[in-house]
């Protein structure tokens, strides 16, 4: 069965370094912006296993 569930910033790290940036360090995917406490973290599992990732924060773009 799959679900949405909110996660904390270091969970996303193994998704996002398996689809975005398997060719650099794991240390790469961590983002300034993951632990602002209006940045939200959810991810998609089917079981136990986490399979995506969605992180919403608020940036500003001149």
């Amino acid at each position: 069965m799959k679900n949405i569930e909110q996660i904390i910033a270091l969970k996303t790290s193994a998704v996002r370094h398996a689809v975005l940036r398997a060719e650099k360090p794991i240390e790469s995917c961590y983002f300034d912006s993951d632990t602002l406490e209006i940045t939200v973290h959810s991810g998609l599992y089917d079981s136990d296993n986490l399979l995506e990732v969605i992180s919403l924060f608020e940036a500003k773009n001149d």
